[in-house]
């Protein structure tokens, strides 16, 4: 079961959506954090070692939603959490650097 979701997302109206839509989950004792940018993201994710799952947008203020999958590799964390990129954008560029 997933116990701690990180939102990262640079629009305050997905942050409201992601909310409303993980809500049930928060009822059986998940946990939402929520990031603005990528840097803060980052930040949460020293600080939380538990997250089991990213939803992340890919283009942001500060650091990307990219450089924060580089981070993630960097620190060895990939491996031991799911990531959802998310983007309003559909560029196939975009998804293979992700990939």
């Amino acid at each position: 079961m997933i116990r701690k979701i990180l939102v990262v997302d640079d629009s305050e109206l997905l942050h409201r959506m992601y909310d409303l839509i993980l809500m049930r989950y928060r009822n059986s004792g998940t946990t939402v954090l929520h990031a603005r940018d990528g840097s803060q993201a980052i930040t949460l994710i020293r600080e939380h070692l538990d997250v089991d799952l990213i939803l992340l947008d890919i283009n942001m203020p500060v650091m990307s939603g990219l450089h924060v999958l580089s981070g993630l590799r960097a620190m060895g964390r990939l491996p031991f959490i799911t990531v959802i990129m998310v983007s309003t954008e559909g560029h196939e560029k975009d998804v293979e650097h992700a990939l």
